[in-house]
């Protein structure tokens, strides 16, 4: 029962087959160690531990049946509560896969992502698939400049376990900016424990683009303002005008008065109005006896009161005071914004007054304000650098992506020219585009690299009335990018035009060999019991010889088709050097008989070589292969193996028909073959598969040849002793 309950215990999370495997692999060895000394330390009668020793592996299986039954229990459980899921998961996908927003379910291990919906694909422009293999890659698609929040972010979701709600950017693969707003929330199993993290990501970019059409209308506006205001300035002075010179005569003193569209008052030195024109009653709503009744500081704004007693002290000295604002108080409570502009007479501790009502002024000059400070924040923000000159060249604002991309401050700028700063941009692309920007009055984009950064810039550059405004991106990482995909292009060029030279050499190559097994074959089946036992043998021999060399060509087809694609795997080991070359060369005269003869000398002591036996074995073969090949018969292949310190060198000589000087350098391409080589069979792969396994070693082949008098091939190979040890 003890052990029962142990292998419960173990057993109690979910099962792998490492695990399972694990378990029975430590039960079994712990048995087989030390159950003799078990049994010793339990029983200490020799004579009845003799007879418990049939009986241990009895107890063994015993065991064993305790955890398979324990086993097979949990495993039961396990896909009961799988199968349990379906029909609650099709009303899920049903859901989340009609939605417009990104719905995604994570477990509390970030690198597992349980679900996403298929919205994913067209928001993110990623598959859904790529996205269970990689659980993370979703942060690649994340704008760089919005990177550090988005993981910051994402460790104080698990870190917390409650809800977050952000907004991002991210790139698609066609290079468009999509903006996101991504909010998560808990999700918790009947105990109230959190077990998953959900969220709905949307796509807000048309939210985004509306937000800038709305501050370009708050300029629009704040124009229409400042006109307005100066306009609206431009009657107050004239009005004001107007009005000191009406001050001349009583009479028309009171017809403009009275008549007055702005707010025109009498006030004394005891603080109480003397006479209101009826514009007060229109804007303020009071009567004009409440208004007379009443101290007029106690209907302005409470914030006002202690500047508006400044002023008054000053008028009853004698003093003229123009364009003084403060809050006056409206029957329903509200305040507006008045303009004074007054003057004293002191001979009758009178104050002459006229306000206007700018209470719209103030709001258009709050919303100017508001709207200035949000473009300068948004400046401030937005990833790309920006910053304005103006006609001479004078840098008038610059943000903080700017300082950080000019690796200068603002105050180290403002007020320099920009080619004073950085002479180095004379005569640059940037130098030429500014001014045409700015001579055509015509908004430009371009790219450009700046040598002394070794940098290259995304520039928008647009003429105004007061300069230039610039903004620009730093693109260096994505022209990297672009350079290693054409890299990647042109790679993939290179393969197919080799597999199509592949297919070209293979097919014409199977074909005559074909057609000669064929040949042999019919002629033995015609007339094979006429013939004597050697011709059939000599028919035979030809077959054989002729499959050994299509064999030989999908071997070298198949491993140079491996090389191209980095697959062949270099496994260097010790080997003695002189040994193998000397077996080789006998296994290969042996091959040729008595047709070529090779002969095999070493110099120098190499007893051990750090090699790969199998890239040896291709080069040496093709290497003597191919100069009995093209070498007339009776003729000698000299094969040396020199030896030095730190490398061997394999020098091959044959008597050949050579390789003319145009050849050459083209040689060690797969399908090249010597312009003279006439009916020698061949493929063109051989030196190319040397030259390849050659590289793997990190060695160097090198070729002497004279056409009519023979080649000589050498490789250099380096022993890679201390690296081995």
């Amino acid at each position: 029962m003890t052990s029962t309950s142990v292998v419960r215990t173990i057993f109690s999370r979910r099962l792998t087959s490492f695990s399972i495997a694990a378990i029975y692999l430590i039960v079994g060895s712990l048995w087989i160690l030390f159950s003799d000394e078990l049994l010793a330390f339990l029983v200490k009668n020799s004579e009845i531990l003799g007879q418990l020793q049939p009986y241990k592996n009895s107890f063994y299986l015993i065991l064993t049946a305790g955890l398979l039954y324990v086993l097979s229990n949990r495993l039961l459980a396990f896909q009961l509560s799988e199968s349990a899921s379906p029909a609650s998961e099709g009303k899920f996908r049903q859901l989340t896969e009609n939605i417009r927003e990104v719905f995604w379910l994570l477990s509390l291990n970030p690198t597992e992502v349980i679900y996403v919906s298929p919205t994913y694909e067209s928001v993110w422009g990623r598959t859904c698939e790529s996205l269970y293999k990689q659980p993370m890659s979703w942060l690649e698609a994340v704008h760089p400049d919005d990177r550090e929040q988005v993981l910051a972010a994402v460790e104080r979701r698990y870190r917390s376990q409650g809800n977050s709600d952000q907004e991002y950017r991210i790139v698609q693969p066609d290079g468009s900016i999509r903006w996101i707003r991504d909010r998560a929330f808990p999700v918790c199993e009947q105990a109230g424990q959190v077990n998953r993290i959900a969220g709905v990501a949307e796509d807000i970019t048309n939210r985004k683009q509306l937000e800038a059409g709305l501050r370009k209308l708050n300029e629009e506006l704040d124009f229409r303002v400042q006109k307005q205001t100066a306009q609206l300035q431009q009657a107050t002075e004239q009005l004001g005008a107007e009005i000191s010179e009406r001050q001349r005569a009583e009479e028309e003193r009171d017809q403009f008065f009275m008549l007055s569209l702005d707010m025109s008052c009498i006030a004394g030195f005891d603080g109480y109005f003397k006479q209101l024109n009826p514009t007060w009653e229109r804007k303020l709503g009071f009567t004009q006896e409440e208004l007379l009744a009443l101290p007029y500081l106690e209907l302005v704004h409470p914030e006002d009161r202690t500047a508006t007693v400044t002023v008054a002290q000053q008028l009853n000295t004698g003093s003229e005071i123009v364009s003084f604002e403060n809050r006056y108080r409206c029957k329903d409570g509200s305040y507006k914004w008045l303009s004074w502009n007054c003057t004293t007479i002191l001979n009758q501790q009178s104050i002459y007054a006229v306000a206007q009502d700018i209470t719209e002024r103030k709001q258009a000059e709050a919303s100017l304000k508001e709207s200035n400070q949000q473009i300068v924040n948004i400046l401030e923000s937005i990833t790309d650098a920006f910053l304005t000159v103006d006609h001479q060249w004078r840098y008038t604002y610059l943000n903080q992506q700017a300082e950080k991309l000019l690796q200068k401050t603002r105050e180290e700028l403002l007020g320099r020219r920009i080619w004073d700063v950085f002479p180095e941009a004379v005569g640059t692309i940037f130098f030429e585009k500014y001014h045409e920007a700015v001579a055509k009055q015509v908004s430009l984009e371009f790219e450009g690299f700046y040598s002394p950064w070794n940098c290259w810039y995304e520039i928008h550059a647009y003429p105004s009335r007061d300069g230039l405004a610039i903004y620009f991106t730093d693109i260096t990482q994505r022209k990297q990018t672009q350079a290693e995909l054409l890299k990647a292009l042109e790679k993939e060029r290179e393969l197919n035009e080799l597999k199509s030279s592949i297919v070209t050499v293979v097919s014409h190559e199977y074909r005559t060999p074909l057609t000669t097994i064929l040949s042999s074959a019919e002629l033995i089946e015609h007339y094979g019991n006429k013939w004597t036992e050697e011709k059939k043998l000599l028919h035979l021999r030809r077959i054989q010889s002729t499959v050994h060399h299509l064999t030989q060509l999908v071997s070298d087809v198949l491993f140079l088709d491996k090389t191209e694609a980095g697959k062949v795997e270099f496994n260097p080991t010790f080997l003695e050097v002189v040994t193998f070359c000397a077996e080789l060369v006998e296994e290969i005269q042996l091959t040729v008989g008595n047709k070529h003869k090779l002969i095999f000398v070493s110099q120098g002591e190499c007893r051990l070589a750090y090699l790969d036996e199998k890239l040896l074995r291709q080069i040496l073969t093709n290497l003597l292969s191919n100069a009995i090949k093209y070498s007339p018969e009776s003729g000698t292949v000299d094969f040396a193996l020199l030896c030095e310190p730190d490398k061997v060198l394999f020098r091959i000589q044959d008597e050949g028909i050579g390789i003319p000087k145009d050849d050459q350098q083209q040689l060690f391409e797969s399908f090249q073959r010597a312009s003279n080589v006439g009916t020698i069979p061949g493929t063109g792969l051989g030196l190319a598969i040397v030259k390849k396994c050659v590289g793997l070693h990190n060695g160097q082949i090198t070729v002497e040849s004279e056409v009519g008098v023979g080649t000589t091939f050498v490789v250099t190979l380096p022993l890679n002793i201390q690296k081995a040890g």
